[in-house]
């Protein structure tokens, strides 16, 4: 079958590019891109669309970065489509916002095609993902730990965005470019195998194709079962959420200051449905951004706790157990005007945000015999560092916590068991009063590992006794940058 044609029904499948739709085109001037203008300026003759082109100059790559914004201008002058060119910064943006540059240039190149869209009051983007950028991008989500969200993969229509090329491969557009002896740009940059969405495609999709030619075909059958099953899961978490949901108290401008929930009802769910609901809670409260694993693994374990137990949770929510209700609800200050303390469980390995003092804590194991064999060297240059300790995991007992301080804190500032009173560590350190009561605390169930900036708990010391190394480092992060 002809290539346009299959696409054609493609798209009548999925209701895209009506009779006198308007569509922005992104346009790189690579394979897909051209051969995606090609197929909107040929489907245009018999649909009347109104094409409009916008190129993205990342300002990377100097002169192929120029030759490619030349190459796209003159295509679109032979094609006879208005053309919209943006010149961004997406190194200093990605540095400013603490992203990658990927993430940096694709934020750019939507948000400018978002700007056209609505100029020209279009009611579609058109983007050129083909069925192997499908099979890469479920392959990435797969080995970030992703859940059945993750691997649906692009789905052909989301909102203004349309996917026309996700039933054709590259091999078939790179023929149909041939055939149809139309040039393009080639980007250097994608033969690199620095990023891991490049080694996918450029590594571990050829070898999968030599085990098994269909690959890329069946790893996008995969993702349609995930989008079904996924549709499937959210209309089933709906519903439980709303048989287990309790009550609701909103502040006046909206703002949802305490949500409750019937533990009876959330215990008798699927354990699978139950992380959902715990999830629609979350997303519902803080938004899905601020969604950790780690808090939704918090929550399912705090159910099954003690009565009184309770946790911290970002923008400000904590959840605690009152006997057979679980509540959520926004932290309230106390009577001298600061705010409640926090306590936030920590799984290894693991990355978690810390709301209130704006900070990144991310746990890990490194490489125990790699550094003992050099352990001098690495205990002189560890110890001078201020956001990264290593600790001896074996002997940490119960939980990870970060947490805020208690009453009974002490801290072993010797290996022969000597402690300090946290209390009298703080006077001693001349930490001021109204910073003592959100200081953060990385504890076990037994004692303090390390005051974060400050001291580490000696009894949890590295020596050539030990087996497995923890490593904890953290770094300063706003609300803004805290997902880059």
């Amino acid at each position: 079958m002809n290539m346009y044609k299959k696409i054609k029904q493609y798209c009548e499948k999925y209701s895209m590019l009506e009779q006198d739709s308007r569509v922005v085109v992104g346009i790189s001037g690579g394979p897909d891109s051209v051969c995606l203008l090609d197929f909107l300026y040929e489907l245009k003759k018999e649909r009347n669309l109104s094409i409009y082109a916008v190129h993205v100059h990342h300002g990377l790559r100097e002169k192929t970065a120029d030759q490619d914004e030349r190459f796209t201008r003159e295509l679109c002058k032979r094609y006879n489509i208005p053309y919209y060119c943006f010149y961004e910064n997406v190194k200093e943006r990605a540095i400013r916002e603490k992203r990658s540059v990927e993430e940096a240039g694709r934020l750019c190149r939507y948000e400018r095609m978002e700007q056209v869209r609505k100029e020209t009051k279009s009611g579609y983007i058109a983007v050129a993902h083909h069925a192997n950028d499908q099979a890469e991008t479920v392959l990435f989500h797969l080995i970030r730990g992703s859940g059945v969200e993750g691997l649906k993969g692009m789905l052909p229509k989301r909102e203004h965005i349309i996917r026309p090329f996700l039933n054709v491969t590259k091999q078939e557009i790179l023929e149909q470019l041939q055939i149809r002896k139309l040039p393009y740009q080639t980007d250097e940059t994608n033969a690199e195998t620095t990023y891991t969405r490049n080694k996918i495609r450029n590594q571990w999709i050829p070898m999968m194709e030599q085990v098994n030619q269909e690959a890329v075909a069946h790893i996008c059958e995969t993702a349609k079962v995930m989008a079904m099953a996924n549709d499937y899961i959210q209309k089933e978490r709906e519903k439980a959420y709303n048989n287990c949901l309790m009550t609701e108290q909103r502040e006046k401008d909206g703002t949802i200051q305490e949500i409750q929930f019937a533990i009876k009802r959330l215990k008798e769910q699927h354990p699978f449905l139950r992380l959902e609901v715990f999830k629609e809670m979350l997303s519902y409260l803080i938004g899905s951004g601020s969604i950790e694993k780690v808090h939704i693994e918090q929550i399912n374990r705090l159910i099954e706790g003690e009565t009184g137990k309770k946790l911290s949770l970002p923008k400000s929510y904590i959840a605690k157990k009152q006997y057979d209700t679980l509540i959520i609800e926004k932290k309230r200050e106390e009577k001298n005007g600061t705010m409640q303390g926090y306590v936030y469980e920590l799984e290894v390995p693991s990355s978690v945000y810390i709301e209130e003092i704006g900070i990144q804590i991310t746990l890990s194991f490194v490489d125990s015999h790699k550094i003992l064999k050099k352990w001098e060297d690495f205990d002189q240059r560890i110890s001078k560092e201020t956001y990264k300790k290593m600790f001896d995991y074996d002997k940490i007992r119960g939980r990870l916590q970060l947490r805020t301080r208690k009453a009974q804190d002490k801290l072993s500032i010797d290996e022969s068991g000597k402690h300090k009173s946290l209390r009298r560590f703080f006077i001693d350190e001349k930490i001021p009063r109204e910073q003592r009561e959100r200081f953060p605390i990385l504890a076990d169930e037994e004692g303090i590992l390390w005051l974060l900036g400050r001291r580490i708990g000696a009894k949890y010391k590295v020596d050539m006794t030990t087996k497995r190394i923890l490593l904890v480092e953290y770094e300063k992060r706003t609300k803004e940058t805290k997902n880059g």
